[in-house]
């Protein structure tokens, strides 16, 4: 902690020059830089060392996706006049931090808030804050502010994008995956079609319809996974393996409920398959339609190169390809 009577130039903070101030603050380039005028009798400055496990790391960015994973990765700054300056600073406040740990990315200045309700602490707001320098590679953040408090830099683990060749390998994987299950589930048809006078039942035309619409899914991701450069081409295959894996996933609820009932209730003579199967034809439309004109997922499909499919071209398709080897 510093403080000073007379305030008439730039100041630095921690200052290390002065005596008392820590070998831990000395060793590192934290920094806060301010111009002060002649209405300010004093000032005073604490640097915190670790509050992550006092203070949350919550903050008020409506992005979940940048909002999670956040970490304190410096030390908080707070700096205060004397008396409070209610009106806007002469010059901005400038503050430089030495990252802790260098591995994580996407900086963000920010400042802690008082929450006004009980419920609450407070969160970590980034209004009248931003970043104006990020130097990975020596570990510094430089951000400046509006206005005094107590100032963080709050960064998440890095996402990093998939390299090219990572992404072809894995196209290529996810054909050869795909291919590979088609292959069973065709094999798995001809072989209940050739035996189909010794096993017909509701079970295993429940079983039959499961395997063709897996089928037609494989047909639809192998076919239309390249087509994002024409929205309605891409929007309309999005829109069709949404529709067929619902149907997929009743057809397998159906399956496991008719099997199920089978157990149960081995004397019965009702067989509940069948109107099983046809309301999960049924239950899969109405969401599909209340997805078209509800949701604005595939609206926004509309305006993105990639329409959601790309992004399952580039990543892992085990649990995708892997179903037709569960349904042979």
């Amino acid at each position: 902690m510093a403080s000073v009577q007379s305030c008439n130039e730039t100041l630095y903070f921690p200052d290390r020059g002065k005596e008392g101030v820590s070998e831990w603050a000395r060793s590192r380039k934290d920094v806060l830089v301010i111009d002060c005028d002649s209405t300010v009798e004093s000032f005073s400055g604490i640097m915190y060392r670790n509050l992550s496990l006092i203070i949350p790391s919550s903050s008020n960015n409506t992005n979940s996706s940048m909002s999670e994973g956040l970490q304190l990765n410096a030390p908080v700054i707070s700096f205060t006049f004397y008396p409070n300056i209610k009106r806007q600073l002469i010059s901005p406040v400038e503050i430089q931090f030495q990252l802790y740990n260098n591995l994580l990315d996407n900086a963000r200045c920010s400042f802690w808030k008082e929450s006004k309700s009980e419920t609450s602490q407070g969160y970590w707001s980034d209004e009248g804050c931003r970043l104006k320098k990020y130097d990975k590679d020596e570990g510094v953040v430089m951000c400046i502010c509006d206005h005094l408090t107590n100032f963080a830099v709050l960064m998440s683990p890095s996402l990093k994008p998939i390299e090219d060749g990572h992404k072809e390998a894995l196209s290529i994987i996810s054909m050869i995956g795909c291919i590979v299950s088609m292959f069973c589930l065709v094999l798995n048809v001809a072989i209940h079609a050739f035996f189909w006078r010794f096993i017909k039942s509701v079970r295993y035309i429940i079983h039959m319809n499961l395997s063709c619409w897996l089928i037609i899914a494989y047909i639809l991701f192998l076919v239309g996974i390249n087509r994002t450069e024409n929205k309605a081409v891409c929007t309309a295959i999005a829109v069709l393996l949404h529709l067929v894996f619902l149907i997929v996933f009743f057809g397998m609820l159906a399956e496991g409920c008719n099997l199920s009932y089978t157990v149960l209730e081995p004397l019965s003579t009702i067989k509940p398959g069948m109107p099983l199967m046809i309301w999960s034809y049924v239950l899969a439309v109405i969401i599909v339609v209340i997805s078209m004109g509800c949701i604005t997922g595939y609206r926004d499909m509309e305006t993105n190169r990639h329409a959601g499919l790309s992004m399952i071209r580039d990543y892992d398709m085990g649990p995708f390809f892997s179903s037709g080897f569960f349904v042979l």
